[in-house]
């Protein structure tokens, strides 16, 4: 079984050095859609590296709503067969990567005089209802769970066994139905380790700073040749760019996506949308549902959802006018304005919850790459389908949705065929490798679907981490064997302690401590300096005790809320 290893990473990247490797495909980005990349280029026989400028997971994919969507969004805007290919990838992904994709109920409040109507939305469900039990089918699902997947009213006087405090003036009905959630940054990681199994390399800290092609001396757009990378690890060797040969470069960098295309004389075609989450303690606001409802502020959906114990808050949608180029730009914080917002909104749905700011547990902002009309409309107007383009050989893909990642990253080697003369996989493949079930004990289904195979190596304490559902056996493995540079890596990405635990996790601190030093061989002036930058991280960019001073940000918008 192949994992990351610092030792490993060092020759490998010394030895590339010296030779420049040649591969078919060179993925840029290590979300949710180059990791896709990755796995169906490893699928379809393609020799391929990927390579992220930061941690795995970084930008868009540890930061979303966290929902794996049907595309009930889709089939609201007529578009039948975008909501047909959501509503089956999703109930692949529930079958595949059970314990990691789970089922979520949703309850949709209907208030008199407010759109869609009851009647509507019931309508509107049971085509949804019907696209996911065809797609359960398919998948093999049982009987008894395809019958469940329907969509259910209840009247308003129901309201009180369905969504403690929710506001009761003008409540006409209640729809509950199912969709699913996610831990984003560990699905990543979780195909991400899937790809590697076939052969493939992935590479965090490793940043590609311009494609190389076979006349680019004189001004040319020739065939690629590969790209130009540097190792921006804390360990690197060297900080000289090196070259990483390949056939075609797919670049799979969501919101900053125009930095290679631009480099290359193309104009933008993103418009950088940021949305911010809420993280309270789930027995402040306990939710048993994903409970949407509409902002009184400006009719914009917005909703609260159970996550990993707590109780999420989200999202927002406003233009993000900072430069996601800059150099010191570290990561996207939330302003004060999308905190009011949000409070505002759960004031006027929940009156009887009195949310205040201290309740607030952390925060994530995150920029979705979404492909610019070119219109001045609102932001959630904008269209979330994926786009494509080919400069000669550069492969860029931005937009979609986290539950079609499969499909988009197929969309994407389709065009690279012609550079590389070998097609993507067939679509019915697996994109998970599951343990043989006779083998699972059934209370371990979280961490096989976070770790698929790996799990059945994993040891040492199996105590949970504060009073979270992650175990400390997890963290000792990470360190170990998932590229760990960095403090954050490991309690933002790999595991969410630092959204879920007060102050950013530093409870477990004492603790950690020693396994950072056993796995990663720091010292205590790399354990001090780690622990100075995750402070900062944290302090700025998921608290939200920073931001009286980042109100004034040009960052800071126009607040409105809407699913992501």
């Amino acid at each position: 079984m192949k994992h990351w290893s610092t030792e490993t990473r060092r020759k490998t990247l010394a030895a590339w050095r010296a030779s420049p490797p040649l591969v078919d495909v060179l993925v840029v980005g290590g979300g949710i859609t180059g990791a896709g990349v990755l796995r169906e280029a490893a699928r379809a026989g393609c020799s391929a590296i990927l390579c992220e400028q930061h941690d795995f997971a970084w930008g868009t994919s540890s930061k979303s709503s966290k929902m794996v969507h049907g595309g009930l969004r889709y089939l609201g805007s007529g578009q039948l067969r975008l909501a047909r290919e959501s509503v089956s990838e999703r109930e692949r992904m529930l079958v595949e990567a059970a314990g990691l994709v789970e089922p979520l109920q949703f309850l949709m409040a209907h208030y008199k005089g407010e759109f869609p109507p009851a009647w509507l939305f019931d309508k509107l469900l049971h085509v949804y209802d019907r696209f996911a039990r065809s797609a359960a089918r398919q998948q093999g699902a049982e009987r008894q769970h395809v019958k469940a997947m329907r969509h259910r009213q209840w009247s308003a006087a129901e309201q009180g066994m369905l969504a403690t405090n929710l506001k009761q003036q003008g409540l006409s009905a209640l729809t509950q139905f199912t969709d699913a959630v996610t831990d984003d940054a560990r699905l990543v990681m979780r195909v991400l380790f899937e790809a590697q199994q076939s052969g493939v390399e992935a590479f965090n800290y490793l940043k590609v700073q311009a494609v190389a092609r076979a006349d680019s001396h004189n001004g040319g757009k020739g065939r690629i040749e590969g790209a130009w990378v540097v190792d921006t690890s804390p360990d690197a060797e060297s900080d000289k760019p090196f070259l990483i040969r390949a056939k075609t470069v797919i670049s799979a960098t969501g919101a900053w996506a125009d930095t290679l295309r631009m480099h290359e004389g193309h104009e933008a075609s993103i418009r950088p949308l940021r949305g911010s989450h809420l993280v309270v303690p789930a027995w402040r606001f306990p939710v048993a549902f994903s409970v949407s409802y509409f902002h009184p502020v400006d009719k914009r959906p917005v909703f609260v959802f159970p996550w990993e114990g707590a109780t999420v808050i989200g999202t927002t949608d406003l233009d993000h006018s900072a430069s996601l180029q800059r150099t010191d730009a570290t990561d996207i914080a939330i302003s004060e304005a999308e905190t009011a917002y949000m409070l505002s909104g759960v004031d006027a749905l929940f009156p009887g919850v009195k949310l205040a700011r201290s309740d607030i547990i952390s925060s994530w902002s995150g920029v979705r790459p979404v492909i610019a009309s070119g219109e001045a409309i609102d932001p959630s107007k904008e269209n979330r389908e994926h786009a494509i383009w080919d400069d000669n050989g550069l492969i860029t893909i931005a937009g979609g949705k986290l539950t079609t990642f499969r499909l988009i990253a197929l969309d994407a080697l389709a065009h690279a065929a012609k550079y590389t003369d070998i097609q993507a996989g067939k679509t019915d493949q697996a994109i998970f490798d599951s343990p043989d079930a006779t083998i699972l004990d059934a209370g371990a289904s979280r961490l096989y679907g976070r770790y698929g195979t790996a799990a059945l190596l994993m040891k040492g304490s199996s105590d949970s981490v504060g009073n979270t559902a992650f175990q400390w056996c997890e963290l000792e493995w990470a360190l170990k064997h998932e590229a760990v540079f960095h403090l954050d890596d490991l309690l933002l990405r790999r595991t969410r302690l630092g959204n879920l635990l007060d102050n950013g996790g530093t409870e477990v601190f004492d603790r950690l401590e020693p396994l950072c030093k056993q796995h990663l061989n720091w010292g205590d002036a790399r354990w001090r300096l780690e622990l100075e930058r995750y402070h900062h991280i944290y302090s700025c960019y998921f608290s939200i005790a920073t931001q009286a001073a980042s109100a004034s940000s040009p960052a800071s918008g126009t607040v409105s809320g809407a699913a992501a």
